[in-house]
């Protein structure tokens, strides 16, 4: 679930802008010096080449035939070339543990009244209700911590 999030919904849909520094010869273009170029992530992450039937969620599409996840998928998201995001592992590492943490902690469920609405997801908004329903009591919680030793 983690993998796809961002080939659904990019944070910028056209990436952050970059400013070429040189003449760029780019297939039988030249892209002068001084340029703004625009990675658009909207349409990179809707190649039908590299995600077939693209504005569908297939979270599987992650996992290779070993049941690994692929690291084929070109995870664009934090930019791409020299100016690629430094700390990616590290986001990548603490959405994943975040996640893992909400997923341990609640039980979540589509609100069945309010149907998802995948026009939202270019406002950056969450395109459903989600119920978040704790799987351990607040009381039993409180009481977990209350009882659990110091460090030392």
């Amino acid at each position: 679930m983690v993998g796809p999030a961002p080939e659904v919904h990019t944070i910028y849909p056209t990436g952050l802008p970059h400013r070429t520094t040189q003449d760029v010869i780019w297939e039988n273009y030249c892209i002068p010096a001084g340029t703004t170029v625009i990675g658009n992530h909207w349409a990179i992450s809707r190649d039908p080449d590299v995600y077939p039937d693209p504005n569908a969620f297939k979270p599987e599409r992650w996992i290779d035939d070993q049941g690994h996840l692929r690291d084929d998928l070109t995870f664009f998201v934090y930019g791409f070339g020299r100016r690629v995001c430094p700390g990616q592992h590290v986001a990548n590492r603490s959405v994943f543990i975040n996640s893992l943490l909400i997923l341990w902690a609640f039980e979540l469920s589509l609100d069945p009244a309010k149907p998802q609405d995948d026009t939202e997801l270019m406002n950056a908004t969450i395109p459903c209700a989600i119920r978040f329903k704790m799987r351990v009591p607040e009381a039993d919680l409180r009481r977990m911590m209350q009882n659990y030793p110091e460090g030392g």
